[in-house]
């Protein structure tokens, strides 16, 4: 295993790339290199992962995580051999997270520590506790949130109006969304709001009437949207 992945992942810049490689485990060689060379973005996405393992906690200074369409991940599972609140605590650099297309039910509360948190994707999570979201602290720094498909979720935490560094925003195609904060127009860096296919939101707050922002409310059209591609922090 290590042959097949040891040339794309740089020792140099701590970038390690396993996408695509049909891994149903982190390799134990993440960790081992990590005692070198701190991994700073870590790259999971399009594999077979059900956990990350025991040795997670290690990785304190990641600032990327992708672990994105993993259908059966789910970090705090039956299966997890590690504390998802020990080690999502250690994470303190987390800058940029993609969970979309796996089977995570909820979000550690010790995600308080990811202050510098920037991107954060959340789409396609059919198990996703709308509980586990609403209890989430606001993430000042952030400033791409994409929550789409998940259909326990039922609002968005009045304490989120606070993250006025926000500037994309699509909350799409989620069935039971049916309230969104009544301070969203804080959001004064925001430039574009799509709230498309939301069947149960029936009315905006009357704070976005101050914005100007570019809002989609289409009913049917879907809005498909791609991560950022500059990685640069």
């Amino acid at each position: 295993m290590w042959l097949l992945w040891k040339s794309r992942f740089n020792i140099k810049d701590g970038k390690c790339h396993l996408e695509g490689q049909g891994l149903a485990k982190v390799p134990n060689e993440v960790y081992s290199s990590n005692q070198k060379q701190p991994v700073t973005e870590l790259w999971l996405q399009q594999n077979a992962l059900t956990v990350l393992g025991p040795r997670a906690a290690e990785l304190a200074a990641l600032e990327l995580l992708y672990v994105n369409d993993n259908p059966a991940f789910d970090w705090d599972g039956e299966a997890a051999s590690t504390d998802l609140e020990e080690t999502a605590a250690q994470w303190t650099r987390l800058q940029e997270l993609n969970l979309s297309k796996t089977s995570i039910q909820r979000l550690p509360s010790s995600a308080a520590v990811w202050t510098d948190l920037r991107q954060l994707y959340l789409c396609d999570l059919p198990q996703l506790s709308g509980e586990s979201l609403a209890l989430l602290p606001p993430f000042p720094r952030l400033r791409v949130l994409m929550l789409h498909n998940c259909p326990l979720v039922e609002g968005i935490a009045e304490s989120w109006s606070s993250m006025v560094e926000l500037k994309q925003v699509s909350l799409c195609s989620n069935p039971n969304l049916c309230a969104l904060p009544s301070g969203m127009g804080a959001w004064a860096q925001c430039e574009k709001l799509f709230l498309n296919d939301n069947p149960s939101l029936r009315t905006l707050p009357d704070s976005l009437g101050a914005r100007s922002f570019r809002v989609a409310l289409t009913t049917s059209a879907k809005y498909h949207w791609h991560p950022f591609q500059n990685h640069a922090h």
